[in-house]
């Protein structure tokens, strides 16, 4: 367990402590490099896994994504994005109080070999992407 990990996990993670960390921290190279994908046909929760959600509105949740433009090559013929965007203008009960807005989820999943065949042959595309992809992994 890394230093980082041992902090947040005993909840020593103050809001002054995450500013500096935040100030002070190199930035990767490309996000893919460190984004865990999940394996193919993942069944069940993936809450605290790699994944990105961005709320607010459509002219927010778009600049925040102009500044995560390397996870695009994620969807590759190895890997794809779950990638979605809801209104939450229509959310029920106390939920969201009538704010509007958007909520915006991606995550990063392994393709099935078969998917992955499927895409080499016919996302040719995509082939691009999956060198950059596996260059980023390697």
């Amino acid at each position: 367990m890394t230093e980082m990990e041992l902090i947040i996990e005993r909840q020593q993670m103050t809001k002054a402590k995450l500013l500096a960390k935040w100030r002070n921290i190199e930035p990767c190279k490309n996000l893919l490099e460190v984004m865990e994908s999940l394996p193919p046909k993942h069944k069940g929760k993936t809450y605290g896994l790699d994944g990105i959600r961005i709320d607010g509105s459509p002219e927010f949740i778009w600049a925040v994504m102009s500044r995560l433009t390397d996870l695009i090559d994620g969807e590759n013929q190895l890997t794809r994005l779950q990638l979605s965007m809801n209104n939450c203008s229509a959310a029920e009960g106390d939920f969201n109080k009538g704010n509007g807005g958007y909520v915006l989820y991606l995550r990063l999943h392994q393709r099935t070999a078969l998917g992955s065949h499927v895409s080499a042959a016919f996302d040719k595309d995509l082939a691009g992407a999956t060198e950059k992809y596996a260059q980023a992994q390697a």
